[in-house]
């Protein structure tokens, strides 16, 4: 009898989590280089964006446009700095991608992840990537430090996975499938925008295999669900 109380509680525990959705998947090969606003419309582009039709999704909001680059099949910026950011439709996301930039010795070589962005990045925070103190730091729209840096152990001409989780307040960076974040900010403007994107400058700095799934809100009522199970089933 125990058991069959123990299963009904997780049963109805289980029927109350939401499952996660994939809003963008994308390793950015490509036989021709092609301007990232403009490359959704290609054919057979390997785009999964939302229901696997391709949308466009992606706008250069300013200065150069990045591009999906034939020779490194990944993506990079132009001979200026360049703001593009796309549009997931949900503030909680967990977004996986991979970064590489080949040195350290001016700001050609920075990046900036937006995230909690507006259409046109005039209401933002970033994700500031300092190449030569190694650090990652919290921006606003204006490249105004927000929150200090925190050391990214990331080291120059290799290739490195990062992971951010924007889940209500919080934002968490990940590095190379490592469990403990390298950074853990609290989003104190309440800014919920549902832009991303990426500051980009010329090929110093490239990016590939984005991964983007949603992080289900929790119902409103779990919190009372569970405690009317442990209520209904204790011993």
């Amino acid at each position: 009898m125990r058991a069959l109380k123990t299963l009904a509680a997780f049963l109805l525990l289980a029927g109350s989590v939401q499952a996660q959705t994939t809003l963008y998947s994308d390793n950015f090969t490509t036989e021709a280089t092609i301007d990232i606003d403009a490359w959704d419309s290609v054919e057979n582009g390997g785009v999964w964006w939302n229901d696997a039709t391709d949308a466009t999704p992606w706008t250069a909001v300013s200065g150069t446009k990045p591009t999906v680059n034939a020779f490194s099949d990944r993506v990079n910026g132009g001979n200026t700095i360049g703001h593009s950011l796309i549009d997931l439709g949900t503030a909680n996301v967990d977004w996986t991608l991979t970064h590489f930039f080949n040195g350290t010795s001016d700001d050609t070589y920075d990046s900036v992840f937006w995230i909690r962005s507006n259409s046109d990045r005039t209401q933002a925070l970033g994700i500031f990537h300092d190449s030569s103190e190694g650090e990652f730091s919290l921006v606003d729209q204006d490249m105004t430090e927000i929150e200090p840096g925190e050391a990214t152990g990331m080291s120059v001409s290799t290739d490195h996975t990062i992971r951010i989780v924007l889940d209500g307040s919080s934002i968490t960076v990940y590095i190379d499938g490592g469990e403990t974040p390298v950074a853990d900010w609290t989003n104190a403007t309440g800014q919920t925008n549902t832009y991303l994107g990426l500051r980009t400058n010329r090929s110093t700095v490239r990016f590939d295999d984005f991964s983007i799934v949603s992080i289900p809100e929790p119902e409103e009522d779990d919190d009372r669900r569970r405690y009317n199970i442990q209520t209904r089933f204790a011993p």
